[in-house]
Order: C-alpha cells, then sequence, then structure tokens
C-alpha cells in the first residue's frame, strides 16, 4: 500500500469483490438509527468532495498490483514471526464469549436488554453442521477424490463459474459425469451455507433481530433444506429445538425459531411466484 498512501479504505467487502477496487464516495450512515449497531453513532454522514475522488481516481491508475496480497508478500518477505493468543480477540475483554455467550459485550441496543440468546444460536448452528458434515462425508467420499479438499478449493469455482474453470476444479477433485457434478454442486453449496451461518456479525451485536443475525439464520435454513434434500429427511430438528431458546428483547421478534419459519414461508412464497 505504500504505493497508495492516501487512497482511502472502503467497508470488509464480499470475497466475489477481491479482484476490483472500491472508490468511497460516502462516509458514515446517512441512516444511522439502527439500534443494534453504534458503528457510526455520533459521525456525520457525509459525500466526499469531488476534489478528493479526482485525485484518488490517477492515483489508482495502473496501481492495481499494489492491492495483490501475494505481489506485495514476495516483495515484502516476514521479517518477524508472531503467535496469536489463544481464544483471543480486539472486540471482546473476556476473550470470544462475545460469540458464545451473553458476556456483556455488545454494540447499540437498550439498557436492559441481555445476549442470552448467543448461546443457544451457537448450539443450534453446531448440532446443524455436524449433521450436514455426516452427510457431506458419507455423500461426498463417493465423489470426491478428497471431500474436504474440494470444500476448501470451492471458492475457485465460486469466483469463476466459467465452464473451462468449472471443468478443470471437477477434473482436480474427482466427479466426472454429469449427474456426479450435479450432486457435487448440491454438496459444496451446502457446505458453503454452513460456513456463511458462522459469520461473526451475527454474534457481534445487541440482539437476535438484528438483519447479520437474521441473515446468519437464513444461511442455516439453506444450508439444511440441500441437507435434506442430500439425505431424504430433515437435518434441522435440533438446530429448531436452540433456536426456540433464543430470545429476542424484542417481543414482537420472538424467537429465533421464529424468525425461521417466517423466513421459510417467504422462500415458499417466492418459489411459488417463479413458478408461475
Amino acid at each position: 500500500m505504500k504505493n497508495l498512501p492516501t487512497f482511502e479504505q472502503g467497508p470488509i467487502r464480499p470475497p466475489n469483490e477481491a479482484r476490483s477496487l472500491l472508490l468511497r464516495l460516502t462516509r458514515n450512515c446517512p441512516w444511522n438509527r439502527c439500534t443494534f449497531c453504534g458503528m457510526y453513532q455520533d459521525k456525520p454522514f457525509r459525500v466526499r468532495p469531488i476534489e478528493e475522488l479526482r485525485d484518488e481516481i490517477e492515483l489508482v491508475q495502473g496501481a492495481s498490483h499494489a492491492f495483490d496480497p501475494a505481489a506485495y508478500l514476495a516483495e515484502h518477505p516476514p521479517e518477524w514471526e508472531v503467535q496469536i493468543k489463544p481464544d483471543s480477540s480486539w472486540s471482546c475483554r473476556h476473550g470470544i464469549e462475545r460469540w458464545r455467550s451473553d458476556c456483556g459485550c455488545k454494540t447499540g441496543g437498550e439498557e436492559g436488554w441481555n445476549q442470552a440468546w448467543r448461546a443457544p444460536l451457537r448450539a443450534g448452528f453446531d448440532r446443524l453442521r455436524e449433521h450436514l458434515d455426516r452427510i457431506f462425508e458419507q455423500t461426498g467420499s463417493g465423489i470426491f477424490e478428497d471431500p474436504w479438499r474440494a470444500r476448501d478449493e470451492y471458492i475457485r469455482l465460486i469466483l469463476d463459474d466459467s465452464e473451462s474453470n468449472a471443468g478443470d476444479f471437477f477434473k482436480r477433485h474427482g466427479p466426472t459425469d454429469a449427474a456426479d457434478r450435479a450432486r457435487a454442486r448440491q454438496l459444496l453449496q451446502m457446505q458453503y451455507y454452513a460456513m456463511l451461518m458462522y459469520t461473526s456479525c451475527a454474534w457481534f451485536f445487541s440482539d437476535l433481530s438484528g438483519l447479520e443475525t437474521i441473515q446468519n439464520i437464513g444461511y442455516a435454513l439453506r444450508a439444511a433444506q440441500i441437507g435434506e434434500k442430500l439425505a431424504g429427511k430433515p437435518v434441522d430438528q435440533e438446530l429448531r429445538a436452540e433456536l426456540a431458546k433464543a430470545k429476542s428483547n424484542r417481543p414482537d421478534v420472538g424467537s429465533g425459531l421464529d424468525i425461521l419459519q417466517r423466513q421459510a414461508g417467504q422462500a415458499k412464497l417466492a418459489a411459488m411466484g417463479t413458478s408461475q
């Protein structure tokens, strides 16, 4: 980054945008009234001056290589080795309890709110993951040469699902005929959503009703739906039991199970709409 000393970094971005450059047009949040998020409190929203934007456009022209971590490491090999303290984080003084218990660390929310919902939310995801992993290993062992290696390299297919890249991916990992490849994609998608449901932000804020937590429950729902299709039977009974214990601080929201059922209903309506 030394070649771009004044370029302003934007927000955290998803993997599929890893090879693009984001020009930040605004700072902070134009809404800034979400009770679950205190990230931009006391920080006014503003549009950046056109002069700054023009300077940054000129700055990054021909300098995209500066954003390639591999190239940077090749030019600047590490000089020190560090060890990360186990079970530690930058945003929880209790280690990693913010992601599994009502430790008191939170962002936003109202006085008197608790985060007792965190533990059953994680427990439900853990129980679902155990079922999905068994399906993945049992079914995947007959399709992939190494199921977990294929899972780890699936990101390459997510970033580039062109016919040639997909062909190379399946040649490396085993599936040959169309039926096996279709089943392989189902297995990989199941694992993809199983990983997404652990996205950190679901536990970070103050309530189960936060959009991040709702999104993760949606990921779990999708993973369970694919798992049920592959296994031929429901795999989410324990997930549902744990989510029923996760209670929102908002009476109108209910429990994690209520959120899951609402999302399942919305998915059914969407499927009905696309089939008409």
